[in-house]
């Protein structure tokens, strides 16, 4: 068992306001509001089971993740701010947010529209299949109806990188980088990899461009800051505080990550498996480097 692995898993909102060549919005308008809302991310945060995901769904093989960096990586910040699983929670800022339930049971917007989204995720894993079904469930509890798919994952690049037409998404990232800055591209505007907010004017967007929030690009003057910044200390002080802004907004509602688990026959000699050297036994054993960084 080596410890967590060095990749994220979570659920996120598409925040796009972008419009396709016809002008027509790639996120439902009514939908783009309750995304775009921290308030509502906050409230779905707080109905993420981590530990009944960990109990259930891993046996037990895993641990809450609630940072976008991952906790083997040398500059993982602890100390972001996090969101406990509480429905009660969940339910009270979504009342502060303007969202009631109706006699029904339905969860209404400030406009009285039902909240209503698809959640996708790639088919064929049963793990992340087996996590949106408990996200449905409790979403469900807060009187959210949740329709689940499970499609095939080219389909769901094709709608993160081109079409845009999607609404909630399960999605992982392996976070291999020991220096944040080689995932940069998630932050960049106009990057591939700015996947909850997609459609930039500085893009090859070819329509009208999607709006950012200021915190999106603080993240990113963060990361450009911490990538020439030579003091250990101060560099990792940087991406602590990229790390806070993230999570404080959530563009993604982070999950768990399960352990790396490496077999071998105990008869073998000089295995060294570890985290950040691959899945081979007979990787260079990377933690020698790793060790070197934080001293």
């Amino acid at each position: 068992n080596l410890g967590p692995s060095t990749g994220t898993l979570f659920v996120m909102f598409n925040m796009s306001t972008a419009k396709n060549e016809e002008g027509k919005p790639v996120v439902d308008p009514i939908k783009s509001k309750w995304f775009r809302n921290v308030k509502f991310r906050q409230a779905m945060a707080h109905a993420v089971n981590k530990e009944g995901i960990i109990q259930s769904v891993y046996k037990g093989r895993a641990t809450p993740q609630d940072s976008h960096i991952s906790q083997q990586n040398p500059f993982y910040n602890p100390d972001v701010p996090k969101y406990p699983f509480d429905l009660d929670k969940a339910a009270e800022i979504l009342k502060e947010a303007g969202f009631v339930k109706d006699a029904s049971g339905n969860l209404k917007d400030p406009d009285g529209h039902p909240v209503e989204f698809d959640l996708v995720t790639n088919a064929g894993n049963t793990l992340r299949d087996a996590t949106c079904a408990i996200l449905r469930k409790d979403w469900g509890k807060l009187g959210i109806k949740v329709n689940y798919k499970a499609i095939q994952f080219n389909i769901m690049v094709q709608q993160i990188d081109q079409t845009l037409d999607w609404d909630a998404m399960m999605i992982g990232l392996t976070g291999s980088a020991i220096e944040p800055h080689g995932g940069i591209n998630g932050w960049k505007l106009d990057g591939r990899m700015h996947m909850f907010n997609m459609g930039g004017n500085e893009t090859r967007w070819k329509g009208e461009g999607t709006t950012f929030e200021p915190w999106e690009r603080e993240v990113l003057d963060l990361y450009e800051q911490g990538s020439q910044e030579f003091d250990l200390e101060k560099r990792k002080a940087i991406y602590d505080k990229a790390q806070v802004i993230v999570a404080e907004n959530l563009p993604y509602l982070f999950t768990v990550n399960d352990f790396s688990m490496v077999a071998y026959k105990n008869n073998l000699g000089n295995v060294m498996p570890s985290i950040h050297g691959g899945s081979g036994l007979n990787q260079v054993n990377w933690n020698t480097d790793v060790q070197f960084i934080k001293e």
